[in-house]
């Protein structure tokens, strides 16, 4: 029932999607064989032919023109994801048209193709990097040519891990046309990894899950490698470990890499925020007499705000000696409101933290899915142990957020309600939403 998913398409899906293979293959063999580009596509089999007149102009220009070092098509450049989404908005328009859908479809296309490969370096993978170099460095002192330099055992501790040198040629192989190219590794299916796969399928599928970023700290091996290395010791052990053994170790690894709290959020949870000299211990609050910020006064946009025109700017002043604070029972709201932003939550943790330190008894109440809580009265009382998996945290996960405004009379005799009802002494918004 949600109106929300996700779609991951690995870069090689064109090879597998029958007609751009079908089409691909082609190109690639007229191009080798000298056939001109703007000459391309009236080469191509009728099939194949009619297959590209169909797809976007752009990734029609992108397929006859883009070549890579042997001459085929340059897939790094065919952004297959937004042909996909193009492909099934249409035929969700035409099964709109003919009174079969009636929901609404908007996609929003990433490609980490390149991107996704300038971020910074994990403490995994400078060390790998490092040694990298150290051990191409001493291959080239000690004259060995065609090879290339490698880590082993990254599954273990940095200290056991193995440099080495590989012959360029043993990762080498033809391709049809005779030309070299690195040989392709495929999925096993009957591996640890897809074996991951169809474990967390069911729950990937259906769930919003909250296990947080999958970082990689100190010098930790990423899940791939972990999983990998446990796969061949149990090959290595082969009849010594019971199928029902490496089928319990298997499972509790993977309920550690993906079930459980990662690392890196466990990280993020331990990091306590710095707070401003004005906000520690006692403060007090001062009318802002320079008028910064200050718009002079618009007559018409007054008409809008009658009840809190002339409300003054105030900063927040240290004040040791005669804390203005406050010290009584409040209760408050808090509601999310708009796109999710990096720092949502701690907004949260910080209400939080001030009302529990001036009084323990405050509550801080979180309106489900932004003003949508507020009119129908649907909230959380947010407690340490609620918040706590979110501290330090992106997204807007804790209480949801949406784009609904208050902009009709009923909105607000709803929201006056939700206020007398819940006891309010405030509501804070965040978002622009």
């Amino acid at each position: 029932g949600k109106g929300y998913g996700v779609v991951l398409l690995p870069g090689a899906v064109v090879h597998a999607t029958h007609d751009l293979a079908g089409i691909i293959a082609e190109l690639t063999q007229h191009a080798s064989a000298g056939v001109p580009r703007e000459a391309l596509a009236a080469a191509l089999s009728p099939g194949c032919r009619g297959v590209l007149e169909r797809l976007p102009q752009w990734v029609q220009e992108m397929l006859l023109s883009e070549r890579d070092s042997t001459g085929g098509v340059d897939l790094t450049y065919v952004q297959i994801e937004r042909v996909l989404a193009q492909l099934c908005e249409q035929e969700l328009m035409r099964r709109r048209a003919a009174g079969l859908f009636f929901g609404k479809f908007a996609y929003q296309c990433h490609s980490y193709g390149n991107e996704g490969r300038c971020c910074h370096p994990s403490d995994f993978d400078a060390s790998l990097a490092c040694a990298t170099g150290f051990t191409a460095a001493a291959l080239v002192e000690q004259s060995y040519t065609s090879v290339y330099a490698t880590v082993g055992n990254l599954s273990g501790p940095l200290e056991n891990w193995q440099p080495k040198g590989v012959p360029i040629a043993s990762l080498l192989a033809l391709d049809r046309h005779g030309n070299l190219m690195v040989q392709r590794s495929t999925v096993d299916l009957n591996g640890y990894l897809f074996k991951t796969l169809q474990e967390m399928r069911e729950q990937w599928t259906l769930a919003d899950l909250q296990t947080g970023p999958v970082g990689t700290l100190g010098d930790e091996a990423t899940a791939t490698l972990l999983l990998e290395d446990l796969e061949h010791r149990h090959r290595q052990a082969g009849a010594s470990l019971l199928p029902h053994e490496k089928g319990t170790e298997f499972t509790l690894a993977v309920r550690e890499l993906f079930v459980e709290m990662s690392t890196f959020k466990k990280s993020r949870l331990n990091y306590r925020p710095k707070l401003p000299l004005a906000l520690r211990g006692g403060f007090r609050l001062e009318e802002d007499v320079s008028g910064s910020g200050q718009k002079p006064p618009d007559p018409e946009l007054d008409k809008f705000f009658a009840r809190i025109k002339g409300i003054p700017s105030v900063r927040v002043k240290p004040n040791d000696s005669d804390p203005v604070t406050l010290g009584g029972q409040l209760t408050i709201g808090v509601l999310f409101s708009g796109a999710p932003a990096p720092g949502a939550h701690n907004v949260v943790a910080g209400l939080f933290d001030y009302l529990r330190t001036h009084n323990p008894f405050s509550k801080l109440l979180g309106f489900h899915n932004g003003f949508q809580g507020v009119l129908s009265g649907s909230c959380v009382e947010i407690t340490a142990e609620l918040l706590r998996p979110f501290r330090n945290l992106g997204g807007c996960n804790l209480i949801g957020t949406s784009r609904v405004l208050i902009d009709k009379e009923e909105h607000f005799r709803a929201f006056r309600e939700t206020v007398e009802r819940y006891g309010l002494d405030g509501l804070v918004v965040c978002g622009g939403g």
